[in-house]
Protein backbone atom coordinates (compact mmCIF):
# COMPACT_ATOMS: atom_id res chain seq x y z
CA UNK A 1 0.00 0.00 0.00
CA UNK A 2 1.23 3.83 -0.56
CA UNK A 3 1.21 5.75 2.32
CA UNK A 4 1.69 9.22 0.88
CA UNK A 5 -0.29 11.43 -1.54
CA UNK A 6 0.03 10.82 -5.27
CA UNK A 7 -0.98 12.43 -8.33
CA UNK A 8 -0.95 10.10 -11.27
CA UNK A 9 -0.50 11.86 -14.73
CA UNK A 10 -1.13 8.97 -17.64
CA UNK A 11 -0.23 9.40 -20.83
CA UNK A 12 -2.70 7.53 -22.75
CA UNK A 13 -0.82 6.69 -25.63
CA UNK A 14 2.23 4.84 -22.92
CA UNK A 15 3.44 1.93 -25.09
CA UNK A 16 4.53 0.19 -22.12
CA UNK A 17 1.96 0.66 -19.47
CA UNK A 18 -1.97 0.98 -20.33
CA UNK A 19 -4.21 3.31 -18.47
CA UNK A 20 -5.75 0.24 -16.69
CA UNK A 21 -2.38 -0.48 -14.32
CA UNK A 22 -2.85 2.97 -13.50
CA UNK A 23 -6.68 2.54 -12.66
CA UNK A 24 -5.64 -0.56 -10.99
CA UNK A 25 -2.71 1.26 -8.86
CA UNK A 26 -5.19 3.72 -7.83
CA UNK A 27 -7.76 1.09 -7.02
CA UNK A 28 -6.10 -0.88 -4.80
CA UNK A 29 -4.69 2.40 -2.89
CA UNK A 30 -7.70 4.88 -2.53
CA UNK A 31 -6.84 6.88 0.25
CA UNK A 32 -3.57 8.13 -1.06
CA UNK A 33 -3.68 7.74 -4.76
CA UNK A 34 -5.60 10.09 -7.05
CA UNK A 35 -5.77 9.44 -11.41
CA UNK A 36 -6.55 12.94 -12.12
CA UNK A 37 -4.17 13.49 -15.45
CA UNK A 38 -5.24 11.11 -18.49
CA UNK A 39 -3.74 12.58 -21.22
CA UNK A 40 -4.17 12.31 -25.31
CA UNK A 41 -1.78 12.09 -27.37
CA UNK A 42 1.15 11.56 -24.40
CA UNK A 43 3.50 8.65 -24.33
CA UNK A 44 5.20 7.20 -21.06
CA UNK A 45 6.87 10.13 -19.73
CA UNK A 46 3.91 12.65 -19.45
CA UNK A 47 5.99 15.12 -17.68
CA UNK A 48 8.85 15.77 -20.85
CA UNK A 49 5.54 15.16 -23.46
CA UNK A 50 3.70 17.90 -22.16
CA UNK A 51 5.64 19.55 -19.37
CA UNK A 52 3.10 22.87 -18.85
CA UNK A 53 -0.15 20.77 -18.27
CA UNK A 54 1.72 18.26 -15.73
CA UNK A 55 2.95 21.03 -13.68
CA UNK A 56 -0.12 22.92 -13.69
CA UNK A 57 -2.08 20.39 -12.29
CA UNK A 58 0.38 19.47 -10.29
CA UNK A 59 0.05 22.78 -8.22
CA UNK A 60 -3.55 22.28 -8.05
CA UNK A 61 -2.67 18.89 -6.80
CA UNK A 62 -0.37 20.57 -4.04
CA UNK A 63 -2.66 23.00 -2.68
CA UNK A 64 -5.85 20.86 -2.41
CA UNK A 65 -7.66 19.70 0.36
CA UNK A 66 -6.41 16.12 -0.60
CA UNK A 67 -2.80 17.10 0.99
CA UNK A 68 -3.78 20.09 3.38
CA UNK A 69 -5.69 17.28 5.35
CA UNK A 70 -2.35 16.48 6.90
CA UNK A 71 -1.07 13.54 4.32
CA UNK A 72 1.97 14.92 3.68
Amino acid sequence: MWDKPMLLAWGIADKYLPQSIAEEFEKQNPENVKLRLIIEGVGHLPQEDWPEKVVTVRGFFLTSKFIKQGQR
